[in-house]
Formats: C-alpha cells, sequence, structure tokens
C-alpha cells in the first residue's frame, strides 16, 4: 500500500478532488500476487500488486497490461485506470457482481453457466486481435495472436 497508495488516490480521483483517505481490503492473497480493493471519494479500483522479486509474477504483470489495453473499451474486461511495469502493479475499475464459485456454490444450473462463459469466450475472440497467419500449412482460417 505505501507503494503505490497515493497514486491509487490520484486514479480513484480521475477529475475530480482526490480523497484525503482511502480503505484497502485484501481481495485474494497469493505467494506472488496481492489483490486489493482501494475505495476512496465513491469509488473502488481493483489494484493487482505482483511480487517484485518473481520473474514469474513480473512476466504476469507484463502479459496482463496489453491483454487489457487490446481489450479496452469492449465492455469484456474492467477498464485499466492505471499500472506501472517497474513496480509490478496494475489497477482496474472494480466491477461489482459475484465470482464464479458463488455462481457455482449458490445452485445455479452448471448449463446456463457454461452458456454464458461460451458467449463470453465468443465475443472475446471477436475481438482479440490477430492477423492471418503466412504459412504453407497453414489452414485458410488459422489466425496468429499479436
Amino acid at each position: 500500500v505505501h507503494d503505490f497508495g497515493p497514486r491509487a488516490a490520484k486514479m480513484l480521483a480521475r477529475d475530480g478532488p482526490v480523497p484525503r483517505d482511502i480503505d484497502v481490503d485484501v481481495v485474494k492473497l497469493s505467494r506472488h500476487k496481492a489483490v486489493l480493493k482501494v475505495t476512496g471519494g465513491g469509488r473502488s479500483l481493483i489494484v493487482r500488486a505482483y511480487d517484485k522479486t518473481s520473474s514469474s509474477a513480473r512476466e504476469a504483470c507484463r502479459r496482463e497490461v496489453p491483454a487489457l489495453m487490446a481489450m479496452r473499451g469492449t465492455g469484456l474486461v474492467p477498464a485499466i485506470r492505471g499500472y506501472n511495469i517497474a513496480d509490478s502493479f496494475v489497477a482496474t475499475d472494480f466491477v461489482a457482481g459475484s465470482t464464479l464459485m458463488d455462481q457455482i456454490a449458490c445452485g445455479l444450473d452448471p448449463q446456463s453457466i457454461a452458456e454464458r462463459i461460451g458467449a463470453w469466450f465468443s465475443k472475446f475472440y471477436d475481438h482479440t486481435p490477430r492477423q492471418p497467419a503466412r504459412t504453407n500449412w497453414s489452414p485458410p482460417h488459422m489466425a496468429v495472436f499479436n
């Protein structure tokens, strides 16, 4: 929190006043990443802080940023509000809702859940940046993802 707290407050402010106080809640904690919900000034962000000492965690941070940037404006991923590769953190809008595990636990129909996930993947695929493959062995429908 010490590393990104002031920057998170500025991201929460957007065009308004910077909140004087921010609340930080741990959403998920793993060996190489902390997912935090940062709230202030009536807005919330999700901050993923990666372990700077782990090469795999730093690589995960480097992969996440271009993926979020490529999908911005599609409505399929949260809007990216800030990032710093050197400090290994990514901040996105907080999106309220229930997790997949919550939906399964409360007994929602697995077929319905699977169909919704499939529809999301289909939309995600439609927006994925790609270029035609240019090899002799490639079928005409093959795509190479950037």
